[in-house]
């Protein structure tokens, strides 16, 4: 039987979802947050919710759906984060564990336990989660974290580790979200030109195309579309030094120049025909001192204009539009 948690009137913004990583008066897990604003009543399904506890701030008000929780560009480390997934009505849960300073891996937990450690000044340094049951059937968890020096990381899903291990870094923020598994059916397939290195093997669906941590450039770019079901293609453009700007072309033809020792230093890509109305197209770039940046889509900027700062590596994915 669900578990419900009453608040009345909200106190501050993030009350509700508060108390859906709180256990309810009777001890319980919380599956549904309620409140009221005097003229109405509210209730808020408690699936995946999640709240950071940061050195010398403790717990923050919990974010859900992939939002930030922790904090960037204030050298902060996480100490522990609880979440929930109670309100989904599939049978499931989420299995995670925290690495933490001093301590090493934590033992597997649900997710009605946090993970790392509060009251210890002990920093959390990665973690992993994964799914259970139906959950696991019908969605990935896809994670990341902001660590220390590093900024943030590649999306992590179903059980790979977000953090670093071994380097004495902490996590300063992460994001987490329920994803549902759709079956693919269009792909997006590219290959990277890299410095010293010509052209690397096809990858797809967000794989990492380039080097990272090589200080190599990417040179050129190439990509096609596997369609079952739509006509369109992509159309793209890249930044390179001392030309600047390409016109704009179809997937046909690579971006970036091959062989002449030039830097790609940034592109854009968009969709075209019946696969611009049920697809977006997500692409994002590893740049020289930046890192990975966050993701562009459709027809915005990946990597840096007027900064003279090479590409190193590539992700591109295809997405499919919500009811399309």
């Amino acid at each position: 039987m669900p578990l419900w948690s009453p608040a009345g009137r909200l106190d501050y913004p993030s009350e509700a979802s508060d108390l859906c990583v709180n256990r309810c008066f009777s001890g319980g897990t919380v599956h549904i947050a309620q409140w009221t604003d005097g003229t109405f009543d509210y209730n808020m399904t408690c699936i995946g919710v999640y709240q950071a506890h940061v050195a010398t701030i403790g717990w923050q008000p919990s974010v859900s759906d992939g939002a930030t929780a922790g904090t960037t560009g204030r050298s902060l480390p996480m100490e522990a984060l609880r979440l929930s997934v109670a309100g989904d009505r599939l049978s499931g849960d989420i299995l995670w564990r925290g690495q933490v300073q001093s301590i090493g891996w934590q033992p597997w937990t649900t997710s009605t336990s946090p993970i790392g450690t509060t009251g210890s000044g002990l920093r959390l340094e990665a973690f992993e989660l994964r799914l259970t049951g139906d959950l696991a059937s019908q969605y990935s968890i896809r994670y990341r974290a902001h660590v220390q020096n590093v900024g943030w990381q590649p999306y992590k899903t179903d059980g790979a580790t977000a953090g670093t291990v071994g380097q004495g870094r902490w996590v300063e923020a992460v994001t987490i979200e329920l994803v549902p598994k759709v079956a693919a059916v269009s792909t997006a397939v590219y290959a990277a030109h890299v410095q010293n290195l010509g052209w690397m093997a096809n990858v797809s669906d967000g794989t990492v195309a380039g080097t990272t941590g090589r200080a190599l450039r990417v040179e050129s770019l190439r990509l096609t579309v596997a369609s079952t079901a739509y006509a369109g293609d992509f159309e793209w453009r890249g930044l390179v030094q001392s030309i600047g700007w390409q016109p704009w072309t179809s997937s046909v033809e690579p971006i970036g120049i091959a062989g002449r020792g030039l830097r790609l230093e940034a592109f854009e890509i968009r969709l075209t025909g019946e696969m611009a109305n049920h697809y977006r197209v997500y692409y994002r770039a590893q740049v020289q001192d930046l890192g990975w940046q966050s993701w562009a889509v459709d027809g915005g900027t990946a990597g840096t204009s007027g900064m003279a700062k090479r590409i190193e590596a590539v992700q591109i994915l295809l997405a499919p539009r919500t009811g399309g």
